[in-house]
């Protein structure tokens, strides 16, 4: 039996493995050569793919002791799985992964196994049909389209083609390349590929070159105790009739060299090979012509080739590398996969699924053009060991596409720009440039996985840029750039759901807001001017138009960028050299700059001026916003008259509700900007009968949101932060804006606002802000000749009763002196000191209170009505 055992060690370093089969199962009939000889068994079974037999010695090899070499718990795994049994499988990876925990193409296939149930539910894409009249009880595969033609290898005996090497035989040729007419799985009589190429020796498998003037073809030669290695050659001819037969330079005796796919330019060759310098077993090589020579080989990397075997590469004319592998995670067996280059990487895209993967060996795919083509399996339902299939793909795969914008104008392309497809883990898929247009696309994607793009600022032209705009096909924006580093900027969750909301938040954005006053003693307010903020590359970012108090807001603004705010227009005319203050919400001065010749004026806000951003940035929720926009039909017409209701999205909330106008504009104003609201029509408005579909467009007539009818028959959408963005126009909420509006109501109300007019301790006269506030309220008064105003002033506990009375009434009668100073009527205005006596917490005499609970007390009150007589 030792005899027996070392014959057949012997043939197995030989790889003659089907010769050593029958020496390890005498071998396994002794006690004390029976795991060796099973464990050598399996592995010979599994190299020549007989799993069935190779699970069965696997189990009596590790039935005898099961504590072995990790790399038998591996293979044994990859048997199992080509049986199907992938429970089982995955408890072999996970004693192999106990022993090799760094071994990362393990993780990737025990999670495969572990996710089984997942692949296996997964859409089919591929219709497969057996090509019968091909087909045969032996071996018929690695097809190869030309002209309506299928070229392709047969045996006549056994052949172990995964292997490569020659086998025993009989003395006769046994692999040869035939071709047939084909038309679809339908097939006419097969006859010899050519005499010329077909030899004594195995020849085939075969590419073919653009032209049809070149053939690239896999022959082992040789014979004698030891196995022969694959090699490559060339021929020049047409047709049947071939010569010039050469052979590829980097043939060796020590390693084989086979499988060859030509690139549709003629300048690549891939193939397989167990040369040195691989990751183990059969790896995908590619060599590159240079004139009427082949470069050195190079290796395409991790992310292709595993320490089990990559073999039987095909090359389409997209550029994209269809293979088969039985390292990386899939059905068991030989999978079809395809991958792609990137930067000179090679990436893997996917297992081709279900269908045209099994559990069995497949391999040797050919396409006919981008849904048809060929392969080869040996599943079972075949007619022979390996039959030829015809499949029809049915693209099932994603598509991402898009276009980048410098700024939310959809005339303002990034033309040329890199943009980075990675998965929503990091993995790298693909990258392209964006055309003329701005336009980019991402085809064949995974459906079940989620996208992001990267742009890379890398470029010279596009270096500093704040961020870049993601828009569809009807130039709507749908995704702005989060930044990440110093140059790339990301669009996240990809794909754009078509029927989902846009996602314009970026987490480092500013709101940057403000009030415009003119002039002197007193200044007034810059009101209805329309204002526009521009970057350093001159993008306008957004416009805005200033309230009846000068009030502005600029929300969305990157946080790392220099912006010039610039005056475009105004029902104001300023003369030239006109003092313009800027103020914060508080009525703090910030700066102060002049007008020009031209009536108009500008100034920056850099983001190196932090005290001025700190100034200017406000929440929202302590702003108001106004939204607007236009209603049309399907025809793009203006719906006038249409009656518009906006909701708080939540319970108690109020309803707000406008008809819209003669050219189809709605406008709800004074909303809180940190509420949701809800957006409906009722298509009972006999304004809205007949309409199926109605079109959101924005301030400036871009379209944005097409609303069709809900359940309950409305025409509905929820207004969230990237609708705000599109519709809303926002200034900080200021109490006076209420006051603004008693002018417009009918019935009488009384207000009451307080305001944080500050004082030096003891002092009875404001600072500058203060005086900002007062000039509010000249305003409001000077709008509304009826209003009449209580002023009261008060303080904290601090201080004697009777001084803090006395003070809070010098405090008072001074400031409605100021406004009488002014040009108000003295008899508008009253004004009460109420010293301490009506305090707003518990901070009373001897209370010990911090300075900012003495500071809530220390407030002017203005209580506003109108005159009864008015």
């Amino acid at each position: 039996m030792f005899a027996q055992l070392g014959k057949a060690d012997k043939l197995y370093e030989q790889n003659r493995y089907f010769k050593a089969i029958p020496y390890y199962v005498n071998a396994t009939k002794k006690q004390t050569t029976k795991q060796k000889a099973n464990l050598k068994l399996a592995d010979c079974y599994r190299k020549v793919n007989e799993y069935e037999k190779a699970e069965s010695a696997y189990r009596s090899a590790l039935s005898t002791d099961p504590n072995i070499d990790p790399q038998v718990n591996y293979d044994f795994a990859s048997v199992l799985k080509a049986n199907g049994k992938y429970d089982e499988a995955l408890e072999q990876y996970t004693i192999y992964l106990k022993q090799k925990p760094n071994a990362e193409s393990a993780k990737k296939v025990k999670k495969f196994c572990a996710e089984i149930k997942y692949w296996m539910s997964r859409p089919k894409e591929y219709e497969i049909k057996n090509v019968e009249k091909i087909n045969s009880a032996n071996a018929e595969f690695c097809p190869v389209y030309v002209n309506n033609k299928l070229i392709y290898v047969a045996e006549k005996t056994s052949f172990d083609f995964v292997e490569f090497e020659k086998n025993d035989y009989n003395g006769q040729p046994f692999l040869n390349m035939y071709i047939a007419q084909v038309n679809g799985a339908s097939a006419e009589k097969s006859k010899d590929f050519s005499k010329k190429v077909n030899s004594e020796s195995h020849d085939g498998p075969i590419s073919v070159s653009s032209d049809g003037k070149t053939i690239y073809f896999t022959r082992v030669t040789g014979g004698g105790k030891k196995a022969s290695t694959a090699k490559i050659y060339t021929a020049m001819g047409h047709d049947r009739t071939w010569g010039n037969t050469k052979p590829f330079p980097y043939n060796s005796d020590e390693y084989s060299v086979a499988h060859p796919s030509i690139s549709s330019d003629n300048n690549l060759l891939f193939f397989a090979s167990d040369m040195s310098g691989g990751f183990g077993g059969k790896d995908l090589w590619v060599s590159k012509r240079n004139g009427d020579n082949w470069e050195k080989p190079v290796n395409l990397g991790p992310d292709i080739n595993t320490s089990g075997d990559e073999m039987f590469p095909s090359i389409k004319n997209n550029g994209v590398l269809f293979f088969s592998s039985n390292g990386l995670p899939g059905y068991g067996g030989l999978d079809i996969y395809s991958a792609k280059a990137l930067d000179g990487k090679w990436l893997l895209q996917r297992n081709e699924g279900l269908s045209i993967n099994s559990s069995y060996d497949d391999f040797g795919i050919t396409f006919m053009n981008d849904t048809l083509g060929y392969f080869s399996s040996n599943r079972v339902g075949g007619k022979g060991k390996d039959d030829i299939y015809f499949f029809h793909f049915t693209d099932k795969s994603l598509i991402i596409s898009g276009t980048v914008l410098l700024t939310e104008n959809g005339k303002d392309p990034a033309k040329g720009i890199k943009v980075t497809l990675k998965e929503e883990d990091g993995t790298l898929v693909e990258s392209t440039k964006t055309n003329d247009k701005g336009f980019f696309e991402f085809k064949n994607l995974d459906s079940e996985k989620k996208y992001m793009a990267i742009i890379d600022n890398s470029d010279p032209q596009f270096t500093g840029k704040a961020r870049y705009f993601l828009a569809d096909g009807n130039k709507i924006v749908q995704r702005v750039t989060n930044k990440e580093g110093s140059d790339k900027f990301v669009f996240r969750n990809l794909p754009v759901d078509p029927n989902g909301l846009p996602d314009l938040y970026t987490n480092d954005d500013l709101t940057l807001a403000g009030n415009l006053l003119y002039g002197e003693n007193p200044s007034k307010p810059l009101k209805n001017t329309k204002l526009v903020i521009k970057n350093e590359f001159g993008d306008v970012l957004e416009e805005t138009t200033t309230n009846e108090f000068g009030a502005f807001t600029f929300r969305n603004i990157p946080s790392d960028q220099n912006y010039m705010v610039t005056m475009a227009e105004s029902d104001i005319v300023l003369p030239d050299n006109t003092k313009v203050t800027l103020t914060n919400k508080s009525g703090k001065e910030i700066k102060t700059f002049y007008s020009g010749s031209n009536g108009k004026f500008n100034f920056k806000v850099l983001a190196s001026d932090k005290n001025t951003i700190s100034e200017m940035n406000a929440a929202d929720d302590n702003l108001v916003m106004d939204i607007f926009g236009f209603v049309y039909d399907e025809n793009k017409k203006p719906i006038a008259n249409a009656k518009i209701f906006l909701r708080e999205d939540s319970k108690g909330g109020g309803v707000n509700e406008i008809a819209t106008s003669a050219n189809g504009k709605f406008n709800f104003k004074n909303l809180r900007a940190d509420k949701n609201y809800i957006f409906e029509a009722d298509d009972k408005d006999p304004v809205l009968n007949g309409v199926k579909k109605i079109y959101i467009a924005d301030s400036k007539g871009r379209i944005y949101r097409i609303i069709t009818k809900n359940g309950e028959g409305k025409f509905s959408f929820k207004v969230i932060e990237s609708d705000k963005t599109l519709l809303g126009d926002f200034v900080v909420d200021d109490p006076w804006l209420a006051v603004l509006e008693l002018k417009n109501k009918k019935e009488k109300e009384e207000l009451t606002i307080v305001e944080n007019i500050y004082y030096n301790f003891g002092d009875h006269k404001f600072d500058e802000a203060g005086q900002k506030v007062l000039d509010k309220v000249i305003t409001v008064l000077i709008s509304n000749p009826k209003l009449l105003i209580e002023l009261s002033s008060h303080t904290d506990s601090r201080s004697s009763d009777q001084f803090n009375l006395a003070l809070s009434k010098k405090r008072a009668q001074f400031a409605v002196d100021y406004m009488i100073a002014k040009g108000v009527d003295k008899k508008r205005l009253k004004a009460i000191g109420y010293g301490e006596t009506k305090l707003l917490n518990k901070c009373s005499n001897n209370v010990e209170c911090t300075d900012d609970e003495h500071k809530v007390n220390r407030r002017s009150e203005f209580k506003i009505s109108e005159s009864p007589s008015s």
